[in-house]
């Protein structure tokens, strides 16, 4: 599989731990499912999803944010993300190269690399049995030929 920097995205949105909430809300108006809150040097502190927004009522990024963060290194494997996604029931994982922040995979950018891939399996594996059915074709042929010529056809 792919490492992580190849589907993470790069264009993250990021707020300081002491802006409004607002901030965090106009961001999601705009699409966004998950911002990263950093501190003055860019490195995380933590993350806010919509769900986070939705179950929480609270005037702070400080009280709103998840702060245990788990994170991933750009060359990680797809694969690995997905398990460390599983096995915390994460939809953003944040890339970390050192202690900045590089960029942001979502369960969504996962799931579309998987189906790519598996789309690619199966167009291959068509391939391989197009190729068993003419080489078993052409030996049943060659079977034929030989039995005909022996028999004297």
């Amino acid at each position: 599989m792919k490492p992580v920097r190849e589907i993470m995205d790069r264009e993250l949105p990021l707020v300081q731990k002491n802006a409004p909430v607002k901030r965090v809300i106009d961001l999601f108006k705009r699409g966004l499912s998950s911002v990263i809150v950093v501190n003055s040097e860019n490195e995380p502190l933590g993350i806010i999803t919509k769900t986070d927004i939705i179950k929480k009522s609270s005037k702070t990024i400080s009280s709103l944010m998840t702060q245990q963060l788990k994170t991933i290194h750009p060359e990680d494997d797809i694969l690995l993300a997905h398990k460390i996604m599983f096995q915390n029931q994460l939809r953003h994982l944040p890339v970390l190269k050192g202690k900045k922040i590089i960029g942001l995979v979502r369960i969504e950018d996962i799931a579309a690399e998987m189906q790519r891939v598996e789309k690619k399996n199966r167009h291959f594996l068509m391939y391989q049995n197009a190729q068993t059915i003419i080489i078993v074709a052409f030996i049943i042929f060659l079977i034929v030929y030989l039995l005909l010529k022996t028999l004297g056809f």
